[in-house]
């Protein structure tokens, strides 16, 4: 039996001091992760799934101490399904259920509740379903609204060569008793190489998706980076798309997010390198101390503003160690009721190295690089107030 260390870290910060208090630590017995589900009303839920594969919820107070832990029940008659993830959603907590039917070749998503007090609902709700031999990238993702008033629930279907991909896509409100939105369209995109990286509702119901644009050899001219992002809006009410670029002359989007905020705007940001000439090629430098911001109107679907900042003090002055040129990766952005944000961000990067002998074969080593996490803190007009950095070692 495995067991896996919680800690919940609570992150004070001051412009002149970091510091990282340790509040609660505790040793959960478990297959696999422990995940925080959300906290209201001065209580915390955790979930995690015990030996048996059944998903255990806890409760603890505000002191942390544990006050209830419940199996939740899957009421369901078939065996082929298994667990997905779980949203914490104002007063309750939905679990999400897959079940792969092999006959049809489909999949099929349940949703069952369970209230505050870790009391289950009987009752089990099919939220979304592939056809028959339907082939889908992933199947079953989510994501809930800055104001949890709507829950996305969608899966993605890659086209053929020369096809489109699709992406079928639900909104439903928080009681999953009305569909705000069920569409099934085409992501506008004629480019094969491209990937989805990021997909979004907002309060009001449109659906946002970024993707990243690999340009072919004969597409990209000079001063063009290697790819480019696109965000596409699909309209609340008629699912229709609406396209916004995000592509920089001489250079390099490295790591992009977005997300939206509770004043019905969405932001946009990312990090960006510069594409420096060689003698022989042009090259992506490794380490940048420049952003992009970018904030879309939710009600209007229209770009309001787009700047760069500097980010003075992320890199050291002087960069002698391998960890120093590490590049900083969007994490995850957090809005302020002020209008600002908070991105936090990753020094981390993968490098693959092949080898061959005739005894083995081909063989592909990874080595990751995780280094220092920086909280850069935005305000409202796009200006940077403050960098606070947490490193690796303590």
């Amino acid at each position: 039996m495995k067991y896996l260390r919680i800690l919940l870290l609570l992150i004070t910060v001051s412009l002149s001091a970091q510091k990282v208090d340790l509040r609660w630590a505790e040793k959960i017995k478990t297959k696999k992760n422990v995940f925080v589900l959300g906290g209201i009303n001065g209580n915390y839920y955790t979930g995690h799934l015990d030996k048996d594969d059944h998903l255990v919820c806890r409760k603890y107070n505000d002191k942390m101490e544990l006050v209830k832990e419940q199996i939740i029940p899957f009421e369901l008659d078939g065996k082929h399904f298994y667990y997905n993830r779980s949203l914490f959603i104002k007063n309750k907590i939905v679990t999400l259920i897959q079940e792969h039917k092999r006959k049809e070749s489909k999949d099929i998503l349940f949703a069952s509740s369970t209230d505050l007090n870790l009391t289950t609902n009987d009752k089990t709700i099919i939220l979304d379903e592939t056809q028959e031999d339907e082939k889908v990238q992933s199947f079953v993702s989510s994501y809930i609204s800055p104001d949890s008033t709507k829950v996305l629930i969608f899966h993605e279907k890659l086209g053929r060569k020369k096809e489109p991909s699709t992406l079928a896509f639900k909104v439903y409100n928080s009681d999953f008793t009305d569909k705000n939105l069920d569409k099934v369209v085409e992501i506008p995109i004629k480019n094969k190489n491209f990937s989805t990286q990021s997909i979004r509702v907002d309060n009001l119901g449109n659906v946002y998706v970024l993707a990243k644009i690999i340009r072919e050899g004969k597409e990209r001219t000079k001063g063009q980076s290697l790819s480019y992002y696109k965000v596409i809006v699909f309209d609340k009410t008629t699912g229709s798309p609406k396209e916004f670029d995000f592509d920089f002359e001489n250079q390099s989007i490295g790591s992009i997010d977005i997300i939206p905020s509770k004043d019905n705007t969405l932001i946009c940001t990312g990090f960006l390198s510069n594409i420096e000439d060689g003698i022989f090629f042009k090259s992506v430098s490794r380490v940048s101390d420049e952003m992009f911001s970018a904030v879309l109107d939710c009600n209007t679907t229209t770009l309001s503003s787009t700047l760069k900042l500097k980010v003075d003090g992320l890199y050291p002055d002087k960069m002698r160690n391998s960890s120093d040129f590490v590049p900083y990766q969007v994490k995850d952005i957090f809005p302020k009721e002020d209008g600002g944000y908070v991105v936090v961000a990753e020094q981390f990067k993968l490098v693959i190295t092949t080898t061959y002998s005739q005894q083995t074969g081909t063989q592909y080593h990874y080595k990751y690089y995780y280094c220092d996490i920086a909280c850069l803190h935005v305000d409202k007009s796009g200006k940077l107030e403050s960098i606070t950095k947490i490193p690796q070692f303590q």
